[in-house]
Parts: structure tokens; sequence; C-alpha cells
């Protein structure tokens, strides 16, 4: 039986739910795309998000990052707090500011940049990643607020810049310059789940990222003996590259069965300037995704073990550059207190039952994890995110914000 707190400051979301979707319409038409992805920042939506703070939180904190690459040189980053009855502990919830770009503009079928509300969703970029994670959020301390009570410890909103291209700018330069958490805080990142709503994520995978250059020589068509084919060979290193997957055949209990460490060929570039000529250079990159304890240095011995065959039989030079390298964090111990909050609030508000797991996508927990923090990750989501005619469901945005403030309400 929920408690008398939980049952009012549900009972209060259940009055928001227009309130959510006029956030969302506020919000949307600020184009926050970091400059990583062609964009000016997220500055203009950041202080947007802090005028709403400023009507509920107690205290608001600012930790910008320089960035002179964003007009007026700065990529906001705020911490707020609602004060509870203690606060020697917290529960937070992580959201972010900026969002990737629309991409293939022909693909959508309402304005990118505009929330258009249809059949019980909201379409725009943004809207699932990360807008509802950030309504849900806010909404969620706010209705303690609304219904003038206090939770039984603080509650803090840490709203970010940059999580779509790796953080430096949002949460690695909180951590690294004021870090606000305590080792027995409850952390909730409310940014990705599968539409059952019933996943808390505790592990994520590491993420190698690899740019592969292959030089030949170039020649005439007709004469191929006389070159070295760079095409045919970065084609037969794809193809080797397979060989990763038996090579790190491992299981993680908390991952799928089908859902081991991943070696995919990408972006494919520099592939010839004529049809009749033999390329003299090829690029192509490759995705790795590594499960916990599988580490980066050893798969990338073995790709160059790899290259090094193809660059002696094709007679040409394979370089390996390493683009991105994010060492899996520790998980999330699955018997901490977060994953017990959080599995009753999924069971109260969804009736579902919890199911503890790991992804293989990247979030704002690793870091936390990184850290020492138990960070979970736990959103419902139909997975729209960084697709055309991303939407969220607002149902889903709604159920979202009581589970965060169940869990508050409960800590």
């Amino acid at each position: 039986m929920p408690s008398p707190l939980t049952t009012a400051v549900l009972q209060q979301l259940e009055r928001e739910r227009e309130a959510m979707i006029a956030l969302q319409q506020r919000l949307m038409p600020i184009e926050a795309i970091g400059p990583g992805n062609g964009g000016t920042g997220e500055w203009e939506k950041g202080m947007a998000v802090r005028a709403i703070l400023a009507q509920f939180a107690d205290r608001i904190e600012e930790h910008h990052a320089p960035d002179p690459a964003v007009p007026g040189g700065q990529r906001p980053n705020f911490a707020a707090y609602v004060c509870g009855d203690r606060s020697d502990r917290r529960v937070w919830f992580l959201a972010h500011l900026d969002v990737v770009p629309a991409g293939d503009l022909q693909a959508w079928t309402t304005p990118p940049f505009t929330a258009t509300v249809k059949e019980g969703r909201i379409y725009g970029r943004g809207a699932e990643d990360n807008h509802q994670g950030l309504a849900s959020a806010l909404f969620a301390a706010a209705a303690f607020k609304a219904i003038d009570r206090r939770p039984p410890c603080d509650i803090g909103l840490l709203i970010l810049s940059d999580e779509e291209t790796g953080s430096e700018f949002g949460l690695s330069h909180v951590l690294q310059q004021a870090d606000p958490f305590h080792t027995d805080d409850m952390i909730i990142v409310p940014d990705g789940g599968p539409p059952s709503g019933e996943m808390i994520e505790v592990a994520e995978k590491g993420g190698l990222w690899l740019q592969c250059r292959i030089t030949g020589k170039e020649a005439h068509a007709s004469t191929p003996h006389a070159g070295r084919n760079a095409n045919r060979a970065a084609a037969r290193l794809m193809v080797a590259l397979d060989h990763l997957y038996d090579r790190f055949a491992t299981t993680n209990p908390l991952f799928a069965p089908e859902t081991g460490s991943t070696f995919e060929p990408t972006r494919v570039t520099g592939n010839g300037v004529s049809i009749n000529m033999v390329p003299g250079s090829a690029e192509f990159s490759l995705d790795c995704r590594l499960l916990p304890g599988l580490a980066s240095q050893e798969v990338l011995r073995e790709v160059r073990a790899i290259a090094d065959r193809i660059a002696t039989d094709c007679r040409v030079h394979v370089a390996i550059e390493t683009v991105r390298l994010n060492e899996a964090a520790p998980e999330t111990p699955t018997t901490a207190p977060v994953v017990a909050r959080l599995s009753s609030a999924l069971r109260d508000v969804y009736g579902v039952t919890p199911r503890v797991m790991g992804h293989g996508g990247g979030s704002l927990a690793a870091p936390l994890r990184k850290s020492g923090y138990p960070a979970v990750v736990y959103s419902r989501t139909d997975e729209t995110l960084h697709t055309a005619n991303e939407y969220c469901v607002i149902d889903y945005m709604l159920g979202d914000a009581k589970v965060l403030a169940h869990v508050a309400a409960n800590a």
C-alpha cells in the first residue's frame, strides 16, 4: 500500500499532463545541438530550463563548462535541489539538454523542431531523447513543492550539456570541478529503456571506435596489376574482422545471449575517385561495443594482427587509429538501494516485474559508475531516439514522472 506522501504526490502528477506537453512544446524549437554535431550549443535551452527550476528549487548551482567552440564560450550545467527532511544523502535525477541533428529532413513527416502532438504522442527531435526524461525529472521534483510536502531526503536534479558527444563539457566537467554526489546517494538517469518499462539498467558495454586506413597504389583499371587495390584490401579486412565475434564470444548474465560484444564496420570513406581507376586509398570505421570484463587493448591487439595479415597478403599499408575509447564501467550492484526503490516504484506505478539488465548503448550512468556511484538507467520508451519521426508516448512521460516521484517519496 503506497504511503500517504506517495499517494499525494502521484495524484498531483495526474494533474500535470498538459503542463508536461507544454514543456516539450516550449523546449523543442530550441535547437540545442552541440558543436561536435555542427550546432551552436545548449545555452538558450539551458536558460529556459533554469527559469523552470527557479520556480520550485530551493537552490540552484551553476557549473558551466568553458568551450570556445560555442557562442558565448560556455556550455550550461545546473545542479538544483529540493530540500528534504535530511541532506546527508540524496535522490538524483540526471537529464541532458542537447539533442542530435534532425538528419534526413525528407524522412520526417512532421517538422523535427516543432513538438507535434497526435495520437497520444509528441513528435520531434529530442522528444524521447531526452525531453521525456527531462520533463519527468522536473515534474517529479516539482510535485513535492506543489503539495507543500518535503521528501524524506533531498532531491537533486543535474541538468547537463554535451551528452551526445562524450560529456566532456557536461558530466565529466561537473565531476572534475564540483562533484555533488555522496556514495550512498540514489542516482537515476531517465534516458532509455524498452516499451514494457521493466528494465533497470545496471551495466553498459564499453566503446571502442577505430578508423582503418588502407594505402595501396593507384592504377588504371585496365592494368590492375600495376597498382594495389585499396578497396579490395578494405573489403577483405572488413570480412576478416568478423573473426572478432568468434575470438571474443563471451557472455554476461546481465546481457541477453544475443547481445554479446559487437564489432561492426560502419562508415566507409575515401573509396576511389573514378570508376576506371584502381583506388590507392580507402577508409572505414569499426564500432566495437565490449562487454564488461573485455579489455580494449586485447581487442586492439587482435585487430592489429588481422590488419597486418591483410596488409601482407594485399601488399598495402593498414593504419589503425583509435577514435574513441571508453572502457566498460563497473556494474551497479543488483543489491544497491536504488535498485530496490526503483523496483518497488515500477511494481506500483506500472504493475510490471522489473528486470535488472545490461545495455549496449552509452549513458550518463557509465562515468558515475567509474567514479564509484551506483547509478541506474531507467525510462519507458518506444526506442525511437536518433531516428526520423522520433516521438515520446505521453503516457510514458507521465508514468515515468510518477516512478521517479515514487522513488523520492520512499527514499
